[in-house]
């Protein structure tokens, strides 16, 4: 405004003085006056001209101040106008309008479109379920979503803040040190997360982009141990089986009575070896979730009769009893084969790591909408650091007696994930006065 004020006061001065000399000079040659009445009258002239280019300065400085202060004003402003106001003497003003109207209205669409980008780029990185953090070239957050917070432990990474104040995790700030494009590095939370942070180089800062790898890495160590439970089981018995197999043509025809006892060993390791093979082959169905369940009402008493005429000669070797209780309302909506291998499973173990002459309780009650049944043994127990691994594959208490007592390693585990497989569960307790307690928990009608 100051400028164009003092650009038509120089403009006005310089007409008043030419219009003025132009008079005085018309005036002086047509009237041959003297040169003081000359000078006189072009004086005259030259402050009425002034005042005429005053009078329009002023109206056009009127009417640009209408024009343009608004448009200062609505600058730093969330509402701008759609368009500028003009009175009725500011009609040589119009065209000027028109063009600031123009362009007032672009920018506000430039600005809206803006905020819109905007706000879609901030949901979507705010709903990513990695981390994002932008620094500026300071290192200081430009930008931190929530999934970052979370991942490295912090209640909020306040905006212009360091990086190196907010975060104590030196592997991070190492990685950014000697960054180049996409560099990677693996760290280590204090709580024990296991991160893959990804950091890129920008012209103007970077961005730190962040994964939790925790449960993957947590898988593969999974997988890598049972690769190596399952090379060692096959191992022993396809070892036993072909060094006995080789023994046997050997002394089949020079001592026949050695025969006998190679035959049972071949029985013994082949029986093991398929035990195995059938186990891996029914928790890989179940965890690929390929067990077709059809779940029907069960009764209980006759249910637990199969399962403990097939246990029957087990029990009958090592001498031990089984009672069964069961409740006259118990009863199950569960998979008929699914239940079954359950409790010969839990039967089975008992069985295997109780003593001989030992005992054995089974009992299922209703408790609500669930069936509850309870395998609970006189043994050894398990110790409280064992209980909360006991269903995990190839995982053994004693590995050795397992071993002889011909187990894979694998029963518990199938038990849990079919009782899961069913809508159940299963707990493990230890029982009094000594022993376990097996409590399998399912679904008592099909409503539930």
């Amino acid at each position: 405004m100051r400028r164009v004020r003092l650009h038509l006061a120089l403009v006005a001065m310089n007409t008043a003085f030419l219009v003025a000399l132009a008079l005085a000079g018309f005036v002086a040659f047509e009237v041959s006056v003297t040169l003081a009445g000359a000078l006189g009258t072009a004086l005259v002239v030259a402050v009425a001209a002034w005042s005429l280019t005053r009078l329009a300065v002023y109206t056009t400085e009127r009417s640009l101040r209408r024009l343009l202060v608004p448009s200062e004003g609505a600058s730093n402003s969330a509402a701008i106008p759609s368009r500028f106001e003009i009175t009725s003497d500011d009609s040589g003003m119009y065209d000027l309008r028109s063009t600031l109207d123009r362009r007032l209205a672009k920018s506000e669409q430039r600005r809206d479109a803006a905020r819109s980008e905007r706000d879609v780029a901030m949901r979507i990185l705010e709903s990513l379920a990695h981390g994002v953090v932008a620094l500026t070239p300071e290192r200081r957050v430009e930008f931190c979503n929530r999934r970052a917070s979370e991942l490295l432990g912090l209640v909020e990474m306040g905006r212009g803040s360091l990086l190196i104040e907010q975060v104590r995790i030196s592997a991070l700030h190492e990685l950014i040190d000697r960054a180049v494009d996409g560099s990677t590095c693996e760290l280590t939370t204090p709580p024990g997360q296991r991160l893959l942070v990804t950091y890129q180089r920008l012209s103007e800062g970077g961005v730190i982009v962040i994964e939790d790898v925790s449960e993957v890495r947590h898988l593969e160590q999974i997988r890598r141990d049972f690769v190596a439970n399952v090379s060692h089981e096959l191992r022993t018995p396809v070892s036993i089986l072909r060094a006995t197999s080789e023994t046997l043509s050997h002394v089949i025809s020079e001592r026949p009575e050695m025969a006998g006892k190679l035959v049972d060993s071949l029985l013994r390791n082949s029986e093991r070896l398929s035990n195995l093979l059938s186990d891996l082959l029914d928790l890989a169905r179940i965890e690929a979730g390929k067990l077709h369940l059809q779940p029907e009402v069960l009764v209980l008493p006759d249910l637990l009769a199969e399962v403990q005429s097939l246990l029957a000669g087990k029990l009958a070797e090592r001498q031990q009893t089984l009672q069964v209780e069961i409740a006259t309302d118990a009863a199950c909506f569960a998979d008929h084969l699914a239940t079954t291998q359950v409790l010969m499973n839990l039967i089975d173990n008992a069985i295997r790591y109780t003593q001989v002459g030992g005992h054995i309780a089974v009992k299922a009650r209703q408790s609500g909408t669930r069936c509850i049944i309870e395998v609970a043994d006189n043994g050894p127990g398990i110790l409280e650091h064992h209980r909360a691994r006991i269903f995990e594959r190839f995982y053994r208490v004693d590995g050795g007696r397992a071993r002889e007592a011909g187990g894979t390693g694998l029963g518990l585990s199938i038990v849990k994930h079919l009782c899961e497989a069913m809508g159940g569960g299963v707990q493990v307790h230890p029982n009094d006065p000594s022993g376990s307690r097996f409590v399998v928990e399912l679904p008592a009608n099909a409503a539930k």
